[in-house]
Protein backbone atom coordinates (compact mmCIF):
# COMPACT_ATOMS: atom_id res chain seq x y z
CA UNK A 1 0.00 0.00 0.00
CA UNK A 2 1.45 3.34 -0.84
CA UNK A 3 -0.33 6.46 -0.39
CA UNK A 4 0.08 10.43 -0.42
CA UNK A 5 -1.63 13.40 1.21
CA UNK A 6 -1.25 17.36 0.07
CA UNK A 7 -2.65 19.67 3.11
CA UNK A 8 -2.53 22.88 1.83
CA UNK A 9 -3.97 25.79 4.00
CA UNK A 10 -4.40 29.40 3.23
CA UNK A 11 -4.77 32.17 5.77
CA UNK A 12 -7.81 34.32 4.39
CA UNK A 13 -7.93 36.89 7.30
CA UNK A 14 -7.24 36.83 10.85
CA UNK A 15 -9.84 34.52 11.67
CA UNK A 16 -10.89 33.07 8.20
CA UNK A 17 -8.77 29.85 6.66
CA UNK A 18 -8.99 27.87 3.56
CA UNK A 19 -8.13 24.35 2.69
CA UNK A 20 -7.51 21.85 0.35
CA UNK A 21 -6.75 18.38 0.76
CA UNK A 22 -6.43 15.94 -1.91
CA UNK A 23 -4.90 12.41 -1.19
CA UNK A 24 -4.19 9.21 -3.16
CA UNK A 25 -4.03 5.92 -1.56
CA UNK A 26 -3.30 2.78 -4.07
CA UNK A 27 -3.53 -0.75 -2.96
CA UNK A 28 -1.75 -4.22 -4.34
CA UNK A 29 -2.60 -7.27 -3.29
CA UNK A 30 -0.55 -9.89 -3.40
CA UNK A 31 -2.47 -13.03 -2.37
CA UNK A 32 -6.40 -11.92 -3.80
CA UNK A 33 -6.96 -12.55 -7.28
CA UNK A 34 -9.23 -10.30 -9.21
CA UNK A 35 -13.02 -11.45 -10.32
CA UNK A 36 -14.87 -10.28 -13.35
CA UNK A 37 -18.77 -9.42 -13.07
CA UNK A 38 -19.38 -13.11 -13.17
CA UNK A 39 -17.42 -13.75 -10.21
CA UNK A 40 -14.86 -15.82 -12.67
CA UNK A 41 -11.15 -14.93 -12.04
CA UNK A 42 -9.02 -12.43 -14.32
CA UNK A 43 -5.93 -14.58 -13.51
CA UNK A 44 -4.55 -11.42 -12.19
CA UNK A 45 -3.74 -9.72 -8.33
CA UNK A 46 -6.80 -7.13 -7.19
CA UNK A 47 -5.68 -3.44 -7.81
CA UNK A 48 -7.38 -0.87 -5.76
CA UNK A 49 -6.79 2.89 -6.66
CA UNK A 50 -8.51 5.56 -3.94
CA UNK A 51 -8.64 9.61 -4.21
CA UNK A 52 -10.19 12.05 -1.47
CA UNK A 53 -10.54 15.76 -2.50
CA UNK A 54 -11.41 18.33 0.57
CA UNK A 55 -12.29 21.61 0.27
CA UNK A 56 -13.35 24.09 2.88
CA UNK A 57 -12.89 27.40 5.24
CA UNK A 58 -12.12 27.23 9.09
CA UNK A 59 -12.83 29.93 10.96
CA UNK A 60 -11.13 30.30 14.36
CA UNK A 61 -14.07 31.36 16.98
CA UNK A 62 -11.81 31.88 19.71
CA UNK A 63 -8.29 30.81 21.16
CA UNK A 64 -9.32 27.06 21.90
CA UNK A 65 -12.06 26.76 19.06
CA UNK A 66 -12.67 25.91 15.40
CA UNK A 67 -15.41 25.81 12.99
CA UNK A 68 -14.95 23.74 9.66
CA UNK A 69 -17.29 24.13 6.86
CA UNK A 70 -16.15 21.18 3.90
CA UNK A 71 -17.19 19.50 0.91
CA UNK A 72 -15.42 16.37 0.12
CA UNK A 73 -15.27 13.97 -2.94
CA UNK A 74 -14.19 10.27 -3.17
CA UNK A 75 -13.70 8.18 -5.68
CA UNK A 76 -12.34 4.49 -5.68
CA UNK A 77 -11.60 2.22 -8.74
CA UNK A 78 -10.82 -1.34 -8.58
CA UNK A 79 -9.95 -3.94 -11.54
CA UNK A 80 -12.07 -6.08 -9.15
CA UNK A 81 -15.98 -5.89 -10.56
CA UNK A 82 -17.16 -8.78 -9.00
CA UNK A 83 -19.34 -6.62 -6.75
CA UNK A 84 -22.00 -9.14 -5.24
CA UNK A 85 -20.78 -8.10 -1.42
CA UNK A 86 -18.64 -5.28 -1.31
CA UNK A 87 -18.97 -1.98 -4.23
CA UNK A 88 -15.43 -1.67 -5.17
CA UNK A 89 -15.83 0.90 -7.67
CA UNK A 90 -17.43 3.56 -6.07
CA UNK A 91 -17.92 7.76 -5.92
CA UNK A 92 -19.18 9.75 -2.83
CA UNK A 93 -19.56 12.82 -1.83
CA UNK A 94 -20.39 15.02 1.13
CA UNK A 95 -20.67 18.13 3.24
CA UNK A 96 -20.07 18.85 7.05
CA UNK A 97 -19.90 21.36 9.63
CA UNK A 98 -17.30 20.40 12.19
CA UNK A 99 -15.82 21.80 15.42
CA UNK A 100 -12.67 21.56 16.92
CA UNK A 101 -11.76 22.28 20.56
CA UNK A 102 -7.80 22.33 21.30
CA UNK A 103 -7.01 22.88 24.81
Amino acid sequence: EASICLPVTLGISHAWDFFFTPSWTGRWYSDRLARRDDGTFLGERQVTLQSNLSIGFCHRTSAVTKTKFYYAVQQQTSNMTFEQYIPYNYTGQYFGIGLEYAY
